[in-house]
């Protein structure tokens, strides 16, 4: 496990920016996710809404 701190206004602003990956009509909203990766080299947000395009 790596403990870590982030500014946390930086990190909301992250969020919403990922969160419109996702989009707020989701059929299958099961498949909708949010994946934190937390690296030596940063953090990093990936959105996904489950659909192929």
């Amino acid at each position: 496990m790596i403990k870590f701190s982030i500014n946390k206004v930086a990190f909301q602003n992250a969020l919403k920016i990922t969160k419109q990956a996702i989009g707020s009509k989701v059929t299958i909203p099961a498949l909708t996710k949010l994946k934190i990766e937390v690296t030596t080299e940063g953090i990093t947000l990936t959105g996904s809404n489950g659909q192929i395009s």
